[in-house]
C-alpha cells in the first residue's frame, strides 16, 4: 500500500486539465501511479488499467486530496491487480475510499533475442531512421487541437505537448514535447502525464 497527496499547489500542471469546468485528473496520471506503485514491487508492466471514477480536484481546495495506490500479491503467473483510490481531505479516518482505477502488473519481460529497436517498428511500415514516415500528409496541429476544443475536456498549456503530426490513411503520428514550465520537473515521473496524454 502507497499513499499519497495531490493538490493544485503541489502539482500546478493538472490545473490544465478539465472536463465540463472541473479539474480532472488525467488517465495517464493515473498510469504514472499505477506504474510508481509496480516499480517498488518489481512488477513494472502495466498490462491493462481500466478508470471506474473521474479523480475531481476540489476547486479551491487548501488541503491536498489523499490518494492511495493498493498492490496484490502476485498470483501463479507473477501478475499482480493495482489499484488508485482518493477521498476528499476532509474525510473521517474511517470514510470510504473511491476507487478510481484498477489494472493488472506484470514483471518485465525479457526482449526477444531476434528483436531489436531497429528491427521491430511500432507500426508496419515505419522505419525509426526515416521520419517522417513515407506516405504521410502533413496535418496542421491546430486541427487536432480543435477536436479536443469541441470536445467536453479543457487542456490548458502544460497539456499543449504537440509539436507536430502526420496522417497516412487512419494512422496518425506525432511529435511530441513537454512544454515549460512543466518540462522542469519530467524527471519526477517514469514518463510524465501531461507528455503521455499528449
Amino acid at each position: 500500500l502507497w499513499t499519497g497527496r495531490l493538490s493544485l499547489t503541489g502539482q500546478p500542471w493538472l490545473a490544465d486539465h478539465t472536463m465540463f469546468g472541473h479539474t480532472v485528473l488525467p488517465t495517464s496520471a493515473l498510469v504514472e501511479l499505477a506504474f510508481q506503485a509496480g516499480d517498488q514491487v518489481g512488477r513494472p508492466r502495466l498490462e491493462r488499467l481500466t478508470s471506474h471514477e473521474p479523480l475531481v480536484l476540489p476547486d479551491g481546495a487548501t488541503s491536498p486530496l489523499p490518494i492511495q495506490m493498493l498492490v496484490s500479491h502476485p498470483d501463479e503467473d507473477g501478475r499482480s491487480t493495482v489499484e488508485v483510490f482518493s477521498r476528499p481531505a476532509d474525510a473521517a479516518t474511517d470514510a470510504p475510499w473511491t476507487l478510481h482505477a484498477s489494472g493488472t502488473l506484470t514483471p518485465a519481460t525479457a526482449p526477444d533475442a531476434d528483436t531489436t529497436p531497429d528491427t521491430a517498428p511500432a507500426f508496419e511500415g515505419v522505419r525509426p531512421d526515416a521520419w517522417p514516415p513515407a506516405g504521410a500528409v502533413p496535418l496542421p496541429v491546430q486541427e487536432v487541437h480543435g477536436h479536443t476544443a469541441r470536445s467536453a475536456i479543457g487542456l490548458g498549456p502544460a497539456f499543449d505537448g504537440i509539436q507536430a503530426a502526420w496522417r497516412r490513411g487512419d494512422d496518425v503520428f506525432a511529435e511530441v514535447a513537454l512544454p515549460e514550465p512543466a518540462d522542469g520537473e519530467a524527471s519526477a515521473y517514469g514518463i510524465h502525464p501531461a507528455l503521455l496524454d499528449a
